[in-house]
């Protein structure tokens, strides 16, 4: 049978606190899914989409564009691509668990050193700062969608790293050796200077080390 019109990823809510509008939009650095029929369907879409040479996507709330599905110059295409999928009637399915757990995160593994960056650097003292208990302060420090996500469980640590084991991606990897130890921590478990003793990732299948252990090759 036909796949329904569906995409999963970690939905940002981040339009909502700087132009109003309730439009989660999926995080494209750390990776969007669509089915069969999403995908195709889209796809149609894309063919037909104009090209806007006339505006240009940027976090600056006066240069959002909110127009419809266009190829347009700037960084955000993961907005766009919401907008594409709404007028393709491909509908998201936001990727957490039951205890609001995320399938995906927006920033590197929770090693230290992956953080480096200035950027990363200022996020991971929010990070590990411990939440409010009061609820109306918990609730200015949160978005819609973490506040939902949170009183599922209401976990000690939440921020960045209340994930699923299995979890699908990670965000902000600029430096292609981080990149490759991130793999060899999730895979081979090696060592980092891990910040969130609370999780710990785990493979459903690994194929390659199967192959190892099997003596077999592609």
């Amino acid at each position: 049978p036909d796949s329904p019109p569906r995409y999963f990823a970690r939905l940002n809510d981040f339009t909502k606190r700087t132009l109003g509008l309730l439009m989660p939009f999926p995080e494209g650095g750390a990776g969007i899914c669509f089915t069969r029929t999403g995908l195709l369907q889209l796809g149609q879409l894309l063919e037909r989409a104009p090209y806007r040479h006339d505006v240009s996507q940027s976090w600056d709330p006066e240069h959002i564009d909110t127009g419809g599905c266009s190829y347009i110059t700037g960084h955000n295409d993961d907005v766009v691509i919401r907008f594409c999928a709404q007028d393709a009637e491909v509908d998201p399915i936001d990727a957490y668990d039951e205890f609001g757990r995320l399938f995906g995160s927006d920033t590197p593994l929770p090693c230290r050193e992956h953080w480096a960056t200035e950027g990363l650097q200022k996020e991971l003292g929010a990070v590990l700062a411990p939440l409010p208990e009061d609820v109306s302060e918990l609730r200015q420090e949160l978005t819609d969608a973490e506040f939902a996500r949170f009183l599922a469980c209401r976990p000690e640590t939440f921020r960045n790293h209340w994930l699923h084991p299995r979890a699908f991606a990670f965000h902000g990897y600029k430096d292609a050796s981080l990149l490759r130890h991130a793999h060899t921590v999730v895979r081979d478990g090696a060592a980092c200077d891990w910040v969130a003793p609370h999780w710990r990732p785990s493979i459903t299948y690994d194929f390659a080390r199967v192959q190892r252990h099997s003596g077999q090759r592609n």
